[in-house]
């Protein structure tokens, strides 16, 4: 997983304008342009539900991070920080937040957090 920031302006603009951000956005189709990783389309809000791509813990019903990030791993899964891990829990399976899947991994933007967190799962 990838945490990066958000810039305030993105955060309000994203908080004014909700879905309309993320569906009236053009996603760049030359590879080489702003380091392009992707279409991510379909985007939907937060809180991300169960489906065969996750797993809910049985004591909280949260989405449980390393059922997604780890599935493909066979058991070698990457370490994550509490902190992170924390955090990102809390994004994923709170409200106000907006995500879209993409062939490798997932993206998550969280305005009033001001993150943006990339999650990649081959």
């Amino acid at each position: 997983m990838i945490v990066y920031p958000l810039s305030s302006q993105i955060a309000d603009e994203i908080s004014q304008t909700g879905m309309a951000f993320f569906n009236n956005k053009i996603p760049p189709t030359d590879p080489n342009e702003r380091n392009w990783r992707g279409k991510y389309g379909g985007w939907s809000q937060t809180p991300i539900r169960a489906d065969d791509k996750w797993g809910e813990e049985a004591e909280t019903g949260n989405l449980n991070l390393y059922h997604y990030i780890c599935r493909s791993t066979e058991g070698a899964c990457i370490p994550i920080d509490d902190a992170v891990l924390k955090q990102a829990t809390e994004i994923v399976n709170g409200g106000g937040n907006y995500y879209a899947y993409q062939e490798h991994g997932l993206i998550v933007v969280s305005p009033g957090r001001k993150r943006v967190l990339f999650m990649y799962n081959k």
